[in-house]
């Protein structure tokens, strides 16, 4: 996978997420006492350089802004200002941060993981690729642990990846661990959250590109170009299974056990079956470019975004039968909102004069309603507050995130 298709993936993933709108820094207006009955963009708060990802925290009302601090989101630009972390108070909208959690030109965060749990989010941070003109640094990718207070941080103990091999990550609850997908390394790297230190590091024979667990079979899944790993989560036993395409980025969906993969270079997904390995290719004829996946467990549809034809597909889990839906230019980012059966699409925009925006699709319609932040400029990750109906989005190119009102 070329350099520039990994930056564009992961300013969509998390992704991990997975896992997120306000007008003006600190908010321009009061929220009323009335719930809105369509999402209402309530209050824009800065967070940070450049933010990438944004996850939440349920058990304390917590949401955690990942900033890269790289000019654009460009992990390989090395005049950027220092990676950051931004606390936002799902209470009050008020901001801790950001606190720096990289050094200039990086390493630069990209991807949060929250364990609620332990009241730890964990922020996977890559260094540079010594090739191509670049920076010609190695700084090793980190994983840097943030507890719920900042500036509480440390960087877990033992390494996760060299230069850029720090992919992604997903954590585990049943057994307390968290897997690195390590690109350069070949491997997924196991971390204990117990003791915050890696505890294993598992060669593949590949470059993984995404990482993304089954708590419901304990079974890890691992995607990359012409394979797919399988790990099981209680022995770490690996089992390979042979794919044409590229598995550029995952989602589990463990009311069925199926497992979905985004191919761009096919422009299809593939879907693997949790309990018997085969695999399925869908394929919509509209979608050009499929970058990132959602799904909605509770109606078992699958949701994908694709970058290079301004829309989604809408997989229907039961059948593989698709619809496609319009979105914004450059959908990059996506978030399923259970409670009120929506999705949440952040578009992207161009350098011509589309500073981007949020597509809504109504789960049960498949209609769309638009949202735009005028103070928004490359809205690029997406999270929902499942307790308190909230979604956060994170823009990339104005330097903060859009807090949107999901209630109906």
């Amino acid at each position: 996978m070329s350099l520039k298709n990994r930056t564009s993936r992961i300013a969509g993933l998390f992704a991990v997420a997975v896992a997120a709108i306000n007008l003006g820094c600190g908010g321009t207006g009061a929220p009323t006492s009335q719930k809105p009955s369509q999402p209402t963009i309530t209050a824009t708060l800065t967070a940070g350089t450049a933010p990438v990802a944004v996850a939440v925290n349920t058990a304390t009302n917590q949401i955690l802004v990942a900033g890269s601090g790289a000019p654009g989101g460009d992990p390989n630009d090395c005049s950027g200002a220092p990676g950051t972390v931004t606390v936002i108070d799902g209470s009050t909208t008020s901001t801790t941060g950001p606190v720096a959690v990289g050094n200039n030109g990086g390493p630069y965060p990209f991807a949060i993981a929250v364990d609620a749990a332990s009241n730890t989010a964990y922020v996977l941070s890559r260094g540079h690729l010594i090739a191509d003109g670049q920076c010609f640094t190695d700084e090793p990718a980190k994983l840097i642990a943030v507890g719920g207070t900042l500036p509480s941080t440390s960087t877990v103990t033992g390494g996760v990846g060299k230069g850029q091999g720090g992919q992604n990550m997903a954590l585990n609850p049943v057994n307390n661990k968290l897997y690195v997908s390590d690109f350069i390394g070949n491997s997924v790297i196991v971390v204990d959250t117990t003791t915050n230190s890696v505890a294993n590091t598992i060669p593949l024979g590949f470059s993984p590109n995404d990482v993304a667990v089954n708590p419901a079979t304990n079974v890890i899944y691992v995607g990359g170009a012409g394979n797919f790993g399988i790990i099981d989560g209680a022995t770490n036993a690996l089992t390979t299974i042979a794919d044409s395409d590229s598995a550029a980025q995952l989602a589990v969906n463990p009311t069925n056990n199926k497992i979905y993969a985004t191919n761009s270079g096919s422009n299809s997904i593939t879907v693997l079956d949790g309990a018997t390995n085969s695999l399925a290719t869908v394929a919509d004829p509209n979608a050009v470019s499929p970058c990132v996946i959602a799904i909605n467990t509770t109606t078992n549809k699958i949701y994908v975004a694709n970058s290079g034809s301004n829309n989604v597909t809408v997989i229907d889990g039961n059948t593989n039968s698709v619809t496609t839906v319009a979105a914004g230019t450059a959908p990059c980012g996506l978030a399923v909102d259970l409670a009120h059966n929506r999705v949440y699409v952040t578009n992207s925009g161009n350098s011509s004069g589309d500073p981007g925006s949020i597509t809504v699709i109504d789960s049960a319609t498949n209609s769309v309603a638009i949202l735009i932040d005028p103070k928004a400029v490359r809205p690029t990750a997406v999270a929902v507050d499942s307790v308190n109906s909230m979604i956060y989005v994170a823009n990339n190119g104005s330097n903060n995130v859009t807090v949107i009102d999901g209630v109906q």
